[in-house]
Protein backbone atom coordinates (compact mmCIF):
# COMPACT_ATOMS: atom_id res chain seq x y z
CA UNK A 1 0.00 0.00 0.00
CA UNK A 2 1.65 2.78 -1.38
CA UNK A 3 1.69 6.32 0.54
CA UNK A 4 1.98 10.06 -0.13
CA UNK A 5 1.85 12.99 2.66
CA UNK A 6 0.64 16.19 1.80
CA UNK A 7 1.73 19.07 3.47
CA UNK A 8 -0.70 22.22 3.42
CA UNK A 9 1.38 25.14 4.80
CA UNK A 10 -1.52 27.61 4.92
CA UNK A 11 -2.09 31.22 6.76
CA UNK A 12 -3.93 30.04 10.26
CA UNK A 13 -2.43 26.73 10.19
CA UNK A 14 -0.29 24.01 9.04
CA UNK A 15 -2.13 20.25 7.90
CA UNK A 16 -0.20 16.67 7.15
CA UNK A 17 -2.16 14.05 5.77
CA UNK A 18 -0.99 10.50 4.71
CA UNK A 19 -3.53 9.54 1.52
CA UNK A 20 -3.24 5.92 -0.13
CA UNK A 21 -3.09 5.85 -3.70
CA UNK A 22 -6.98 5.45 -3.57
CA UNK A 23 -7.32 9.37 -2.19
CA UNK A 24 -8.05 7.91 1.86
CA UNK A 25 -6.80 9.42 3.99
CA UNK A 26 -5.20 7.42 6.84
CA UNK A 27 -3.57 9.68 9.50
CA UNK A 28 -3.22 13.18 9.45
CA UNK A 29 -1.53 15.98 12.07
CA UNK A 30 -2.18 19.55 12.12
CA UNK A 31 -1.70 22.78 14.26
CA UNK A 32 -3.05 26.37 14.15
CA UNK A 33 -0.19 28.87 13.78
CA UNK A 34 0.07 32.93 15.38
CA UNK A 35 -0.30 36.00 13.52
CA UNK A 36 0.89 39.16 14.13
CA UNK A 37 -0.66 42.03 13.10
CA UNK A 38 -0.32 46.06 13.52
CA UNK A 39 -1.88 48.04 11.37
CA UNK A 40 -1.10 46.94 7.96
CA UNK A 41 2.14 44.99 8.98
CA UNK A 42 1.15 41.46 8.59
CA UNK A 43 3.67 39.01 9.77
CA UNK A 44 4.40 35.22 10.87
CA UNK A 45 7.90 33.60 12.33
CA UNK A 46 9.23 32.01 9.89
CA UNK A 47 11.33 29.57 12.17
CA UNK A 48 8.15 28.49 14.29
CA UNK A 49 6.91 27.72 11.03
CA UNK A 50 9.49 25.51 9.79
CA UNK A 51 9.68 24.19 13.52
CA UNK A 52 6.04 23.20 13.28
CA UNK A 53 6.13 21.61 10.39
CA UNK A 54 8.81 19.21 10.91
CA UNK A 55 7.68 18.31 14.45
CA UNK A 56 3.70 17.61 12.60
CA UNK A 57 5.94 15.35 10.06
CA UNK A 58 7.61 13.32 12.78
CA UNK A 59 4.25 12.97 14.84
CA UNK A 60 2.78 12.03 11.56
CA UNK A 61 5.98 9.37 10.82
CA UNK A 62 4.84 8.34 13.89
CA UNK A 63 1.27 7.78 13.67
CA UNK A 64 1.97 5.63 10.37
CA UNK A 65 3.93 2.63 12.63
CA UNK A 66 4.88 0.27 10.42
CA UNK A 67 3.53 2.16 7.45
CA UNK A 68 5.83 4.57 7.18
CA UNK A 69 7.80 2.02 4.86
CA UNK A 70 4.88 2.49 2.45
CA UNK A 71 5.80 6.61 2.08
CA UNK A 72 6.84 7.35 -1.40
CA UNK A 73 6.55 10.95 -2.15
CA UNK A 74 5.66 14.38 -0.41
CA UNK A 75 3.42 17.33 -1.87
CA UNK A 76 3.72 20.58 -0.60
CA UNK A 77 1.06 22.95 -0.78
CA UNK A 78 1.61 26.36 0.77
CA UNK A 79 0.10 30.15 1.05
CA UNK A 80 0.55 32.00 -1.69
CA UNK A 81 2.74 35.20 -2.06
CA UNK A 82 3.94 35.60 1.35
CA UNK A 83 8.00 35.57 1.60
CA UNK A 84 10.99 34.84 3.77
CA UNK A 85 14.79 35.71 3.71
CA UNK A 86 16.99 32.97 5.26
CA UNK A 87 21.12 32.00 4.87
CA UNK A 88 21.44 29.05 2.26
CA UNK A 89 24.88 28.40 4.48
CA UNK A 90 23.86 28.31 7.79
CA UNK A 91 19.56 28.27 7.54
CA UNK A 92 19.64 31.68 9.30
CA UNK A 93 16.19 33.56 9.05
CA UNK A 94 17.11 37.11 8.54
CA UNK A 95 13.02 38.69 7.95
CA UNK A 96 10.21 37.23 9.14
CA UNK A 97 7.39 35.53 6.87
CA UNK A 98 5.88 38.31 5.85
CA UNK A 99 1.96 37.66 4.90
CA UNK A 100 0.30 37.80 1.75
CA UNK A 101 -2.61 40.03 3.80
CA UNK A 102 0.52 43.08 4.51
CA UNK A 103 -0.15 45.81 2.67
CA UNK A 104 2.96 48.20 3.29
CA UNK A 105 4.10 47.89 -0.20
CA UNK A 106 1.85 50.97 -1.52
CA UNK A 107 4.21 53.24 -1.43
CA UNK A 108 6.84 51.53 -3.47
CA UNK A 109 3.70 50.87 -6.23
CA UNK A 110 3.18 54.16 -6.34
CA UNK A 111 6.68 55.30 -7.28
CA UNK A 112 6.38 53.04 -9.65
CA UNK A 113 3.35 54.20 -11.21
CA UNK A 114 4.33 57.55 -11.21
CA UNK A 115 7.28 55.98 -13.34
CA UNK A 116 5.36 54.36 -15.51
CA UNK A 117 5.80 51.05 -14.30
CA UNK A 118 2.62 50.03 -13.66
CA UNK A 119 1.94 48.90 -17.46
CA UNK A 120 4.61 46.77 -17.62
CA UNK A 121 4.02 44.61 -14.79
CA UNK A 122 0.10 44.20 -15.69
CA UNK A 123 1.56 43.10 -18.93
CA UNK A 124 4.13 40.49 -18.47
CA UNK A 125 2.63 38.97 -14.80
CA UNK A 126 -0.83 39.09 -15.20
CA UNK A 127 -1.62 40.67 -11.76
CA UNK A 128 -2.71 43.75 -10.51
CA UNK A 129 -1.21 46.73 -9.04
CA UNK A 130 -0.92 45.50 -5.09
CA UNK A 131 0.78 44.99 -1.95
CA UNK A 132 -1.07 41.40 -1.59
CA UNK A 133 1.84 40.21 -3.98
CA UNK A 134 5.31 39.19 -3.00
CA UNK A 135 7.30 41.73 -4.97
CA UNK A 136 6.88 44.47 -2.47
CA UNK A 137 7.06 41.96 0.24
CA UNK A 138 10.52 41.19 -1.11
CA UNK A 139 12.05 45.32 -1.65
CA UNK A 140 11.03 45.84 1.86
CA UNK A 141 13.17 42.74 2.63
CA UNK A 142 15.96 44.03 0.84
CA UNK A 143 15.58 47.25 1.90
CA UNK A 144 15.77 46.83 5.66
CA UNK A 145 17.55 43.36 6.24
CA UNK A 146 20.92 41.71 5.76
CA UNK A 147 20.10 39.31 2.89
CA UNK A 148 21.87 41.07 0.36
CA UNK A 149 25.35 41.45 2.45
CA UNK A 150 25.67 37.66 2.44
CA UNK A 151 27.14 35.77 -0.74
CA UNK A 152 24.34 32.96 0.53
CA UNK A 153 21.40 35.38 1.22
CA UNK A 154 18.35 33.35 -0.11
CA UNK A 155 14.53 35.04 -0.84
CA UNK A 156 11.73 33.48 -1.58
CA UNK A 157 7.93 32.15 -1.50
CA UNK A 158 7.02 29.62 1.62
CA UNK A 159 7.33 26.64 -0.37
CA UNK A 160 10.99 27.61 -1.05
CA UNK A 161 12.01 28.12 2.22
CA UNK A 162 9.90 25.18 3.30
CA UNK A 163 11.84 22.67 0.28
CA UNK A 164 15.18 23.98 1.65
CA UNK A 165 14.45 22.96 5.08
CA UNK A 166 13.79 19.72 4.76
CA UNK A 167 16.64 19.45 1.93
CA UNK A 168 18.77 20.19 4.74
CA UNK A 169 19.63 23.48 4.92
CA UNK A 170 22.97 23.42 3.60
CA UNK A 171 24.17 25.47 0.02
CA UNK A 172 23.53 21.75 -1.58
CA UNK A 173 20.01 22.31 -0.50
CA UNK A 174 17.42 22.52 -3.22
CA UNK A 175 16.71 26.38 -3.95
CA UNK A 176 13.67 25.96 -6.05
CA UNK A 177 9.98 27.42 -6.40
CA UNK A 178 7.00 26.41 -8.93
CA UNK A 179 5.39 28.86 -11.66
CA UNK A 180 2.32 28.62 -9.84
CA UNK A 181 4.13 30.55 -7.11
CA UNK A 182 6.29 32.14 -9.10
CA UNK A 183 3.37 33.62 -11.21
CA UNK A 184 2.18 35.46 -7.51
CA UNK A 185 5.51 37.38 -6.83
CA UNK A 186 4.96 40.20 -9.49
CA UNK A 187 8.66 39.44 -10.38
CA UNK A 188 7.47 36.51 -13.12
CA UNK A 189 7.04 36.60 -16.90
CA UNK A 190 3.95 34.29 -17.35
CA UNK A 191 5.06 34.42 -21.14
CA UNK A 192 8.53 33.33 -20.87
CA UNK A 193 8.22 31.45 -17.41
CA UNK A 194 11.31 33.56 -15.74
CA UNK A 195 12.33 35.83 -13.83
CA UNK A 196 12.11 39.22 -15.35
CA UNK A 197 14.94 41.60 -15.47
CA UNK A 198 12.89 44.18 -16.05
CA UNK A 199 10.31 43.81 -12.90
CA UNK A 200 13.56 42.57 -11.25
CA UNK A 201 14.90 45.77 -11.98
CA UNK A 202 11.92 48.10 -10.85
CA UNK A 203 12.03 46.47 -7.27
CA UNK A 204 15.91 46.47 -6.99
CA UNK A 205 15.48 42.85 -6.12
CA UNK A 206 18.96 40.73 -6.90
CA UNK A 207 18.29 37.65 -8.89
CA UNK A 208 20.81 36.09 -7.05
CA UNK A 209 18.92 36.10 -4.03
CA UNK A 210 15.53 34.13 -5.74
CA UNK A 211 14.85 30.35 -6.51
CA UNK A 212 15.35 28.35 -9.59
CA UNK A 213 11.89 27.75 -11.48
CA UNK A 214 10.94 24.01 -11.54
CA UNK A 215 7.79 22.70 -12.96
CA UNK A 216 4.95 22.13 -10.38
CA UNK A 217 6.06 17.99 -10.50
CA UNK A 218 9.88 18.09 -8.56
CA UNK A 219 12.13 15.72 -9.28
CA UNK A 220 15.44 14.50 -7.93
CA UNK A 221 14.96 16.51 -4.22
CA UNK A 222 14.41 14.03 -1.24
CA UNK A 223 14.30 14.76 2.30
CA UNK A 224 17.57 14.96 4.04
CA UNK A 225 18.87 12.16 6.48
CA UNK A 226 17.77 13.06 10.44
CA UNK A 227 14.55 14.77 9.12
CA UNK A 228 11.33 13.07 8.97
CA UNK A 229 10.36 10.54 5.88
CA UNK A 230 14.51 10.98 5.61
CA UNK A 231 14.86 9.99 1.78
CA UNK A 232 10.93 10.28 0.63
CA UNK A 233 11.21 12.83 -2.66
CA UNK A 234 9.34 15.62 -2.64
CA UNK A 235 7.52 15.40 -5.60
CA UNK A 236 5.65 18.72 -5.33
CA UNK A 237 5.13 22.10 -4.92
CA UNK A 238 2.11 24.22 -5.69
CA UNK A 239 0.41 27.66 -4.56
CA UNK A 240 -2.64 26.41 -2.07
CA UNK A 241 -5.67 28.07 -4.44
CA UNK A 242 -3.98 26.15 -7.80
CA UNK A 243 -3.97 22.94 -5.66
CA UNK A 244 -7.63 23.36 -4.59
CA UNK A 245 -8.18 23.72 -8.22
CA UNK A 246 -6.12 21.17 -8.96
CA UNK A 247 -7.61 18.74 -6.07
CA UNK A 248 -11.20 19.45 -7.06
CA UNK A 249 -10.49 18.05 -10.66
CA UNK A 250 -11.23 21.45 -12.35
CA UNK A 251 -9.16 20.48 -15.30
CA UNK A 252 -11.52 21.74 -17.95
CA UNK A 253 -11.54 25.09 -19.62
CA UNK A 254 -13.90 27.37 -17.60
CA UNK A 255 -14.11 24.51 -14.06
CA UNK A 256 -14.29 27.42 -11.57
CA UNK A 257 -14.03 26.69 -7.64
CA UNK A 258 -14.38 28.77 -4.46
CA UNK A 259 -12.45 28.67 -1.84
CA UNK A 260 -13.90 30.54 1.52
CA UNK A 261 -10.89 30.98 3.93
CA UNK A 262 -9.22 33.74 5.74
CA UNK A 263 -10.36 35.67 2.29
CA UNK A 264 -12.46 34.16 -0.77
CA UNK A 265 -10.48 32.96 -3.53
CA UNK A 266 -12.61 32.44 -7.32
CA UNK A 267 -10.21 30.26 -9.59
CA UNK A 268 -11.21 29.08 -13.33
CA UNK A 269 -9.06 26.98 -14.99
CA UNK A 270 -7.87 29.05 -18.28
CA UNK A 271 -6.85 26.52 -20.13
CA UNK A 272 -2.96 26.85 -22.12
CA UNK A 273 -3.17 29.97 -23.86
CA UNK A 274 -3.03 33.26 -22.28
CA UNK A 275 -6.32 35.33 -21.92
CA UNK A 276 -5.28 38.81 -20.27
CA UNK A 277 -8.09 39.46 -18.38
CA UNK A 278 -9.38 42.89 -17.69
CA UNK A 279 -12.29 43.91 -15.13
CA UNK A 280 -10.02 43.45 -12.25
CA UNK A 281 -9.36 39.83 -12.71
CA UNK A 282 -5.86 38.10 -12.30
CA UNK A 283 -3.78 36.01 -14.48
CA UNK A 284 -1.37 33.47 -13.08
CA UNK A 285 -0.10 29.84 -13.63
CA UNK A 286 -2.05 26.70 -12.34
CA UNK A 287 0.07 24.25 -12.44
CA UNK A 288 2.88 22.67 -14.80
CA UNK A 289 3.27 19.07 -15.29
CA UNK A 290 6.06 17.65 -16.36
CA UNK A 291 7.67 14.06 -15.46
CA UNK A 292 9.93 11.11 -17.23
CA UNK A 293 6.75 9.41 -17.88
CA UNK A 294 4.19 12.41 -18.86
CA UNK A 295 4.46 15.97 -20.17
CA UNK A 296 1.44 18.60 -20.34
CA UNK A 297 1.76 22.13 -21.70
CA UNK A 298 0.71 24.98 -18.19
CA UNK A 299 -2.18 26.05 -16.90
CA UNK A 300 -3.56 29.31 -16.97
CA UNK A 301 -5.90 30.20 -14.36
CA UNK A 302 -8.12 33.24 -13.71
CA UNK A 303 -8.64 34.54 -10.17
CA UNK A 304 -10.78 37.02 -8.47
CA UNK A 305 -9.81 37.46 -4.63
CA UNK A 306 -12.24 38.61 -2.36
CA UNK A 307 -9.61 39.92 0.86
CA UNK A 308 -12.29 39.79 3.96
CA UNK A 309 -14.09 36.30 4.57
CA UNK A 310 -13.65 34.09 7.15
CA UNK A 311 -12.08 37.52 9.27
CA UNK A 312 -15.25 38.76 8.65
CA UNK A 313 -17.10 35.43 10.37
CA UNK A 314 -13.97 35.97 13.16
CA UNK A 315 -14.71 39.53 13.77
CA UNK A 316 -18.37 38.75 14.36
CA UNK A 317 -17.32 36.32 17.19
CA UNK A 318 -14.72 37.77 18.89
CA UNK A 319 -14.88 41.29 18.26
CA UNK A 320 -19.06 41.75 18.35
CA UNK A 321 -19.53 38.04 20.42
CA UNK A 322 -22.81 37.71 17.98
CA UNK A 323 -21.47 34.06 17.69
CA UNK A 324 -19.89 32.34 19.91
CA UNK A 325 -18.60 29.50 17.36
CA UNK A 326 -18.89 28.84 14.01
CA UNK A 327 -21.36 26.04 14.49
CA UNK A 328 -23.67 29.01 15.84
CA UNK A 329 -23.78 30.81 12.18
CA UNK A 330 -26.88 28.72 11.14
CA UNK A 331 -28.55 29.13 14.15
CA UNK A 332 -28.46 32.32 15.15
CA UNK A 333 -28.39 34.26 11.36
CA UNK A 334 -31.43 31.43 10.32
CA UNK A 335 -33.33 32.69 13.20
CA UNK A 336 -34.38 35.70 10.95
CA UNK A 337 -36.10 35.17 7.83
CA UNK A 338 -34.01 38.24 6.20
CA UNK A 339 -31.05 40.92 6.50
CA UNK A 340 -33.91 43.68 7.36
CA UNK A 341 -32.34 46.30 6.56
CA UNK A 342 -28.69 45.50 7.03
CA UNK A 343 -25.74 45.66 4.52
CA UNK A 344 -22.66 44.24 5.62
CA UNK A 345 -19.77 45.21 2.98
CA UNK A 346 -16.50 42.55 4.00
CA UNK A 347 -13.68 44.79 3.77
CA UNK A 348 -11.48 44.60 6.70
CA UNK A 349 -8.27 43.87 4.11
CA UNK A 350 -9.89 45.97 1.67
CA UNK A 351 -11.55 45.55 -1.47
CA UNK A 352 -10.26 43.05 -4.15
CA UNK A 353 -11.93 42.19 -7.44
CA UNK A 354 -12.68 44.25 -9.23
CA UNK A 355 -11.91 47.07 -7.31
CA UNK A 356 -8.73 46.80 -6.10
CA UNK A 357 -8.52 49.00 -3.02
CA UNK A 358 -6.47 48.10 -0.26
CA UNK A 359 -7.38 51.73 1.53
CA UNK A 360 -11.16 50.77 1.82
CA UNK A 361 -12.43 49.53 5.36
CA UNK A 362 -15.38 47.42 6.44
CA UNK A 363 -18.88 49.18 7.07
CA UNK A 364 -22.24 48.16 8.12
CA UNK A 365 -24.92 50.26 6.90
CA UNK A 366 -28.88 50.14 7.85
CA UNK A 367 -29.33 49.82 11.30
CA UNK A 368 -31.97 50.60 13.03
CA UNK A 369 -33.11 50.11 16.75
CA UNK A 370 -34.93 46.94 15.53
CA UNK A 371 -31.67 45.63 14.53
CA UNK A 372 -30.68 42.42 16.11
CA UNK A 373 -27.56 40.00 15.88
CA UNK A 374 -29.13 37.15 13.56
CA UNK A 375 -29.54 40.42 10.70
CA UNK A 376 -25.92 41.77 11.00
CA UNK A 377 -24.89 37.80 10.79
CA UNK A 378 -27.22 37.24 7.93
CA UNK A 379 -26.10 40.43 6.28
CA UNK A 380 -22.03 39.54 6.58
CA UNK A 381 -23.09 36.24 4.93
CA UNK A 382 -24.72 37.95 2.01
CA UNK A 383 -22.16 40.48 1.62
CA UNK A 384 -19.81 37.30 1.17
CA UNK A 385 -22.07 35.73 -0.98
CA UNK A 386 -22.81 38.73 -3.39
CA UNK A 387 -18.95 40.09 -3.52
CA UNK A 388 -18.63 36.02 -4.55
CA UNK A 389 -20.90 36.12 -7.24
CA UNK A 390 -19.44 39.68 -8.60
CA UNK A 391 -16.20 38.11 -9.37
CA UNK A 392 -17.50 35.06 -10.99
CA UNK A 393 -19.80 37.38 -13.45
CA UNK A 394 -16.01 38.97 -13.79
CA UNK A 395 -15.21 35.32 -15.06
CA UNK A 396 -17.79 34.49 -17.02
CA UNK A 397 -17.12 37.69 -19.09
CA UNK A 398 -13.06 37.03 -19.54
CA UNK A 399 -14.07 33.37 -20.63
CA UNK A 400 -16.66 33.67 -22.57
CA UNK A 401 -18.33 31.01 -21.30
CA UNK A 402 -21.28 30.56 -18.62
CA UNK A 403 -20.00 29.20 -15.10
CA UNK A 404 -23.55 26.79 -14.22
CA UNK A 405 -21.78 24.88 -11.54
CA UNK A 406 -19.48 25.93 -8.38
CA UNK A 407 -17.26 23.72 -6.24
CA UNK A 408 -16.80 25.19 -2.60
CA UNK A 409 -14.47 24.70 -0.11
CA UNK A 410 -13.18 26.38 2.70
CA UNK A 411 -14.44 26.72 6.52
CA UNK A 412 -18.02 28.73 5.22
CA UNK A 413 -19.15 25.96 3.54
CA UNK A 414 -19.62 24.33 7.06
CA UNK A 415 -22.55 26.92 6.86
CA UNK A 416 -25.75 25.37 4.92
CA UNK A 417 -27.71 28.44 5.38
CA UNK A 418 -24.67 30.26 3.40
CA UNK A 419 -24.59 27.77 1.13
CA UNK A 420 -27.87 28.36 0.13
CA UNK A 421 -27.44 32.02 0.21
CA UNK A 422 -24.69 31.61 -2.33
CA UNK A 423 -26.93 29.38 -4.61
CA UNK A 424 -29.42 31.90 -4.88
CA UNK A 425 -27.25 35.01 -4.88
CA UNK A 426 -25.33 33.68 -8.13
CA UNK A 427 -28.01 31.47 -9.19
CA UNK A 428 -25.87 28.68 -9.90
CA UNK A 429 -25.58 25.26 -8.29
CA UNK A 430 -22.99 24.40 -5.51
CA UNK A 431 -21.17 20.81 -5.31
CA UNK A 432 -19.13 20.20 -2.48
CA UNK A 433 -15.99 18.12 -2.73
CA UNK A 434 -15.96 14.57 -0.70
CA UNK A 435 -12.60 15.70 0.76
CA UNK A 436 -12.87 19.18 2.30
CA UNK A 437 -9.12 19.49 2.61
CA UNK A 438 -9.16 20.02 -1.42
CA UNK A 439 -5.67 21.95 -1.42
CA UNK A 440 -3.84 19.08 0.72
CA UNK A 441 -5.61 16.97 -1.83
CA UNK A 442 -4.24 18.71 -4.75
CA UNK A 443 -0.94 18.61 -3.42
CA UNK A 444 -1.15 14.56 -2.67
CA UNK A 445 -2.57 14.60 -6.51
CA UNK A 446 0.09 16.38 -7.98
CA UNK A 447 3.05 14.32 -5.86
CA UNK A 448 1.30 11.01 -7.17
CA UNK A 449 1.55 12.24 -10.77
CA UNK A 450 4.99 13.37 -10.33
CA UNK A 451 6.04 10.15 -9.43
CA UNK A 452 4.30 8.16 -11.57
CA UNK A 453 1.60 5.99 -9.59
CA UNK A 454 -1.49 8.13 -10.79
CA UNK A 455 -2.05 9.25 -14.02
CA UNK A 456 -4.53 12.71 -15.01
CA UNK A 457 -6.63 9.81 -15.94
CA UNK A 458 -6.98 8.31 -12.13
CA UNK A 459 -6.44 11.74 -10.74
CA UNK A 460 -10.20 12.33 -12.35
CA UNK A 461 -11.75 9.07 -11.08
CA UNK A 462 -10.04 10.30 -7.32
CA UNK A 463 -12.39 13.27 -7.10
CA UNK A 464 -16.21 12.48 -6.06
CA UNK A 465 -18.36 15.34 -4.88
CA UNK A 466 -20.93 14.84 -1.82
CA UNK A 467 -23.49 17.78 -1.28
CA UNK A 468 -25.25 20.18 -4.42
CA UNK A 469 -27.32 23.06 -3.40
CA UNK A 470 -29.52 24.74 -6.03
CA UNK A 471 -31.15 27.87 -6.18
CA UNK A 472 -34.42 27.82 -4.61
CA UNK A 473 -36.83 30.74 -4.60
CA UNK A 474 -37.38 33.22 -1.16
CA UNK A 475 -39.80 34.87 0.47
CA UNK A 476 -37.12 38.07 -0.57
CA UNK A 477 -35.43 38.91 -4.06
CA UNK A 478 -31.79 37.96 -3.71
CA UNK A 479 -31.44 40.79 -6.98
CA UNK A 480 -33.37 43.37 -4.35
CA UNK A 481 -30.77 42.39 -1.93
CA UNK A 482 -27.72 42.67 -4.23
CA UNK A 483 -28.60 45.82 -5.73
CA UNK A 484 -28.47 47.32 -2.33
CA UNK A 485 -25.45 45.75 -1.61
CA UNK A 486 -24.14 47.50 -4.59
CA UNK A 487 -25.65 50.98 -3.78
CA UNK A 488 -23.86 51.06 -0.21
CA UNK A 489 -20.68 49.83 -1.46
CA UNK A 490 -20.61 52.76 -3.98
CA UNK A 491 -21.26 55.41 -1.42
CA UNK A 492 -18.66 53.78 0.56
CA UNK A 493 -15.82 53.68 -2.65
CA UNK A 494 -16.78 57.29 -2.59
CA UNK A 495 -16.41 58.42 1.02
CA UNK A 496 -13.18 56.79 1.10
CA UNK A 497 -11.20 60.19 0.31
CA UNK A 498 -7.46 58.65 -0.67
CA UNK A 499 -5.72 58.90 -4.02
CA UNK A 500 -5.31 55.18 -5.25
CA UNK A 501 -3.91 53.31 -8.03
CA UNK A 502 -5.10 52.57 -11.33
CA UNK A 503 -5.14 48.80 -12.23
CA UNK A 504 -4.62 49.62 -16.08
Amino acid sequence: MAIIVAVDLGTSSIRTTAYTLNGEAVASKAREIPLEVVGERVEQDATAIGNTTLELLKNLEAALGDDRKQVIAIGITNQRESTVAWRRGTGEVLSPLISWQDGRGQDVLARIEKDGGSKLIIEKTGLAMSPYFSATKMESIVSTSDVTSYSDGAMGTLDSYIVYLLGGQSLDSAFVTDPSNASRTMLFNIDTFTFDDELLSLFSIPRRLLPEISPTTLSGIKVANGLPFAGVSIASVVGDQQASLFGQGRFEVGATKVTHGTGTFVLSNAGTLRRRPNKGLLESIGWQVKTDHIEEEAVYVTEGTVFTTGSAIRYLRDNLSLISNYEEIDQVAGGVKDSDTVTFIPSFSGLGTPYWRRDVGAAIYGLSASTTKGHIVRAALEGIAIRTTQVIEQMEAVLGEPVSTITCDGGLTKSSLYLQIQADQSNREIMLPKVAESSSYGAFLLAAISVGTVDMTKAKELIRFTTAVSPSKKSYSSSQRRQRFEKYIERHLSETKVDRLSQG
